[in-house]
């Protein structure tokens, strides 16, 4: 069981149901879900880099692109409070 969770290809796997995900989002035009899913997605993009023994650049710009689209994500959800 532990070795199945240590194979990027589940990664993979879930990756490739996010790509759906966003496909049908932006099919029905739910633009403000976006950066919740573009944030889920670099955190799942940082931990296959390294299942998979990829650098740290590698780990470290994909968790920074998960850290500013959750940044916009809770700016965007402050924004639809205020207003």
């Amino acid at each position: 069981m532990s070795t199945l969770l240590a194979d990027p290809r589940l990664i993979d796997a879930i990756l490739g149901c996010l790509a759906l995900e966003a496909i049908v989002l932006l099919w029905q035009r739910r633009w403000r879900l976006m950066p919740m899913l573009v944030s889920g997605t670099a955190l799942l993009v940082a931990l296959r880099a390294a299942l998979a023994g990829g650098g740290g650049a590698a780990i470290g710009a994909a968790l920074a692109v998960a850290g500013i689209a959750h940044a916009v994500d809770l700016w965007l959800r402050l924004q639809d409070r205020a207003g």
